[in-house]
């Protein structure tokens, strides 16, 4: 749903732009619209979320009334602090794809080397369309062969389609229709990053600490990778041009060859990778109060 906004953004960039271009006097307008929209699909999310029902795992522990005696944040920073500082750097991997190709990309490719605004939403919205369309097959390539042969094989994939990708730009011509196939060809394997790591991050906390497991490393994470990436990637590409992102996203698939290596070394609770004796807690009892 995350990578749905995504794209719902590159078409409200797109159709700002149409609409700028139909009066020249609604230029202001043109930008407010997708918040006015993006206000109105808040609410259906909120309401939508009131009414989701919570997982047969959280029903079981909730209803034999084991809670855990202090803040989840508090056992999670005691006992998990291998798993936060993995998902940490998972999270770098999965923050690159996106800022690099799909946020910083669009502002460069318009602003420095003067690529049609137009093509380069369109070839944006394809991409991301692509990405999206894709993650479905890569979750069952990692239902089928496991998380680290999946992301690895996807990892070199990446690297060599990113290293492909930035030497083919500077031979485009700006209104060269070039640009949308390559950025589809981009989506084809950078959806893999977006299929595995959410799932991966939530499989190395338990059922009773998992919301609170996620949340933290995603949050920090996605507040200083995806965050400040496209202001470091702008002061880099003025010095190292359109080699700036390309070196960056291959950092981005560095990282993820080293969750690869080291993913064997942390205990899952999801999914066909799951440890087979580990329990829905897997929570020391010292750490927990039943209440009858």
């Amino acid at each position: 749903m995350t990578n749905c906004g995504l794209l719902m953004g590159t078409f409200a960039a797109l159709f700002a732009r149409q609409i700028a271009e139909l009066d020249p006097s609604w230029s202001s307008l043109s930008w407010r619209l997708p918040f006015l929209f993006g206000g109105a699909f808040g609410l259906v999310a909120a309401y939508l979320r009131r009414s989701l029902s919570e997982t047969p795992m959280f029903e079981e522990i909730r209803n034999s009334c084991q809670i855990s005696r202090g803040m989840p944040l508090a056992t999670i920073l005691r006992l998990y602090r291998p798993q936060c500082l993995f998902a940490v750097a998972a999270v770098f991997v999965f923050s690159t794809t996106s800022s690099v190709y799909f946020q910083f990309m669009p502002t460069y490719l318009i602003g420095q080397m003067h690529f049609n605004a137009g093509l380069v939403f369109t070839a944006n919205s394809l991409g991301v369309g692509v990405f999206i369309l894709l993650m479905p097959v890569w979750g069952s390539l990692r239902d089928r062969f496991g998380i680290a042969r999946t992301l690895g094989a996807a990892t070199l994939a990446n690297a060599a389609i990113s290293l492909w990708f930035f030497h083919l730009l500077p031979t485009l011509a700006p209104d060269s229709t070039a640009l949308i196939y390559a950025m589809m060809v981009v989506g084809l394997s950078a959806g893999c990053m977006h299929a595995i790591i959410p799932s991966m991050i939530a499989s190395l906390f338990p059922t009773a600490i998992r919301q609170s497991g996620f949340a933290f490393p995603y949050s920090i994470g996605t507040a200083i990778f995806t965050g400040l990436m496209p202001l470091v990637l702008a002061l880099m590409s003025r010095d190292l041009g359109l080699d700036a992102p390309m070196y960056q996203y291959l950092i981005g698939c560095a990282v993820a060859l080293v969750v690869v290596a080291t993913i064997r070394f942390m205990p899952q609770h999801l999914g066909p990778d799951a440890v087979p004796d580990a329990s829905a807690m897997a929570i020391p009892a010292s750490e927990l109060e039943t209440h009858p």
